[in-house]
């Protein structure tokens, strides 16, 4: 039985102390996790989307947006760096309702074989990355 991303994630909110939900808006199967940030009172959106890779090997691709992309060329200089150094995902663009975001962006096999406890700790550390980031661009919580 191939393994279903919706089940693997209600699975795996619990033990983020995260809620589960079907992404708002989204077409196919898409989902979200909204993960609190240690005891801040912050919290930060992870979305989730399946998607098939070139091999046509099923991937889940996840993200956190962390706000408006600034248009600072000193900032874009260091998240490139920090790229380098980071356990899980990656700094990135991404169009979001024709805004573009800084998100953190992962993406990984997914199938049978998905550990769910290594999947927890990369969203886990995804969401506090991007939390981080948008404490530092913006004046809110937001995302």
């Amino acid at each position: 039985m191939a393994a279903d991303l919706k089940t693997v994630l209600t699975q795996i909110a619990p033990t983020l102390n995260a809620q589960f939900d079907d992404a708002p808006d989204s077409e196919g199967e898409s989902y979200q996790l909204r993960l609190p940030i240690g005891d801040t009172g912050r919290t930060q959106d992870v979305m989730f989307v399946l998607v098939e890779g070139e091999d046509d090997q099923p991937l889940v691709r996840f993200f956190s947006i962390a706000g408006p992309l600034p248009s600072k060329i000193d900032l874009y200089n260091f998240l490139l760096k920090e790229n380098t150094s980071l356990d899980y995902g990656s700094y990135g663009i991404m169009d979001v309702e024709g805004v573009d975001m800084l998100v953190m962006l992962e993406t990984r096999t997914f199938g049978d074989e998905t550990d769910g406890a290594d999947l927890a700790r990369a969203i886990a550390y995804v969401a506090l990355v991007a939390d981080e980031a948008e404490a530092q661009i913006a004046s809110e919580d937001r995302f």
